[in-house]
């Protein structure tokens, strides 16, 4: 029986506000982890987890109190022990601060040892496993969550630590005792040395956003009035995706919609009450980490020079209260490039974009005011863009499933659903940076008696099983697409069909095109999208 597997590459924006975790988990009497509410999983009769004296006082860990947990011969490869949600880790976020995260361990055998974190929804991105490389000592394993995502909307906080001391998906031969010790949360490691160098351009099919800044005139003192999102038509900035221009005016909406509001408008002279700054911008959090460059052209400009228009880019950190600003004036036709070079673990959300600052003003005044009309250097041009993207396991993958009956029972479509990258069962590494696809497992491992998934007569699944683990990526729409890579390693059972693809779809996901091809043998790999 034929299984499937797909890998595929065509952003999500987030940004994050901060808790702390409880740490570094010791186990000493006056430390942290041992009065903690383990529950064991998985691991047959569940033996609890012990807080025992350090049988073995040397090497990289010489302190007195140690967690020990026998994995049973019996019990589930992934058999484990989780702290109590909520209460014992407490509640916290990834940020810069905290996303490599070591743990001692001393075992008798070669195995992975996975960590996860979830939340009280259940919600999680699954385990990072690394194995250990040394037998009957001491050694300090280092997991990097640097590419981690911090929960959606309505998946609550992270809040407890999920801990697979022996995970071997061969199998025991013996009952094995870990010991594990130290656990602790560090700076990320930023995603290495070298951040990546981008170079964005205006792309009006891009979601434009809209942010105010209000302030008194300069006869009224000048002072900061506040700031809101605004609307970016009431900014007034028009966007136009087929000509791929971003044309900016004077604010208008606030004197037209409050002529006799003294705030807004001089009851005396007529003219506007305020300076309005109106920020016209691309929020981008996948950008975050990079050296960033900002190039357009601007094509006209008929802009009275009472108004300001400057070109920037934005970087806050997660709860907004730090920025760095990379900006430059525009006052002229002609190409602008600006460069925000100085990325660290902090950032979190990037803008690029453009503002106008000035007196806020009649609209009757808006041929006499002019405006300016800003494109990417080519103008948008007939010929798309050429992108080629590459296998980045620092990005957020996504994970899709589709469940089809057997060969034997018809081959008929089941049905299609979200699924957990970890539970398809992908294994995505930013720190080696590869992707690695098994066939699904918990589809069988969690449903053992149920004859939907598992054949009871034979024990073999009973479903075809298409597990898609793919990047999502708005950013590529209109462009030729080419997604490389290089399979390092393929040792697949041939039972299991794996492809590389590239698909595109219509905003309803009534359309699907794509394109795929297979993956058989270790090598490189190249397609190309060029349909767009």
């Amino acid at each position: 029986m034929k299984k499937l597997f797909t890998i595929f590459t065509i952003l999500a924006l987030c940004n994050y506000s901060g808790y702390s975790q409880n740490a570094p988990i010791d186990f000493e009497e006056d430390g942290i982890g041992a009065d903690w509410t383990w529950t064991v999983f998985e691991n047959d009769s569940n033996p609890p987890l012990e807080i025992i004296d350090n049988p073995d006082m040397s090497g990289v860990n010489t302190s007195q109190r140690v967690a020990q947990f026998t994995a049973l011969e019996t019990g589930d490869p992934w058999a484990g022990c989780e702290s109590q949600q909520t209460i014992d880790l407490g509640t916290f976020e990834w940020d810069g601060t905290n996303t490599t995260v070591k743990i001692m361990v001393w075992k008798s055998v070669i195995s992975d040892v996975g960590i996860k974190f979830d939340t009280e929804t259940g919600w999680s991105e699954g385990e990072i496993k690394v194995s250990n490389t040394v037998v009957n000592e001491w050694e300090e394993l280092t997991f990097d969550f640097s590419g981690a995502l911090n929960p959606p909307p309505g998946e609550g906080t992270l809040s407890r630590i999920v801990i697979f001391p022996d995970f071997d998906l061969d199998g025991r031969t013996q009952d094995n005792v870990v010991y594990f010790d130290n656990i602790r949360f560090e700076e990320g490691n930023g995603g290495g040395d070298d951040p990546t160098e981008v170079t964005v351009t205006v792309d009006a099919s891009r979601e434009f956003l809209g942010f105010a800044n209000v302030f008194e005139t300069p006869e009224n003192g000048g002072d900061f009035v506040f700031g809101s999102p605004w609307g970016v038509s009431d900014i007034k900035s028009e966007i136009d995706p087929g000509a791929n221009t971003v044309t900016l005016f004077p604010n208008f909406n606030t004197y037209a919609d409050n002529p006799d509001d003294p705030f807004w408008v001089d009851q005396e002279t007529g003219l506007g009450n305020k300076v309005f700054e109106g920020n016209t911008f691309v929020e981008d959090a996948t950008l975050v980490g990079s050296i960033v460059t900002f190039e357009g052209e601007v094509s006209s400009f008929t802009l009275s020079g009472d108004y300001e228009v400057n070109v920037f880019i934005r970087v806050f950190n997660s709860d907004f209260s730090v920025l760095k600003e990379v900006i430059a004036p525009l006052t002229e036709e002609g190409t602008f490039s600006i460069t925000f070079d100085e990325p660290d673990a902090e950032d979190a959300l990037v803008q690029y974009g453009f503002s106008v600052r000035g007196l806020n003003a009649n609209p009757d005044d808006e041929e006499a005011l002019g405006n300016v009309v800003i494109g990417s250097e080519d103008g948008g041009g007939d010929d798309p863009t050429e992108v080629t993207v590459t296998v980045d396991a620092s990005r957020e993958f996504l994970g899709f499933a589709n469940v089809f009956e057997t060969p034997e029972n018809g081959g008929d479509f089941v049905f299609g659903s979200p699924w957990g990258v970890s539970d398809i069962k992908s294994e995505i590494d930013p720190g080696a940076n590869t992707v690695t696809l098994f066939p699904n497992f918990n589809t069988y491992a969690d449903n053992p008696d149920d004859p939907f998934w598992v054949d009871q007569e034979t024990g073999l699944g009973n479903k075809v099983f298409e597990g898609n683990t793919f990047v999502e990526d708005a950013t590529l729409v209109g462009s030729i697409v080419t997604f490389e890579g290089e399979v390092s390693s393929f040792t697949l059972s041939g039972d299991y069909e794996v492809n590389v693809f590239i698909r595109v779809f219509n905003s309803d996901f009534s359309v699907l095109k794509e394109v795929i091809a297979p993956l058989t043998e270790e090598g490189t790999f190249s397609i190309t999208f060029d349909e767009p």
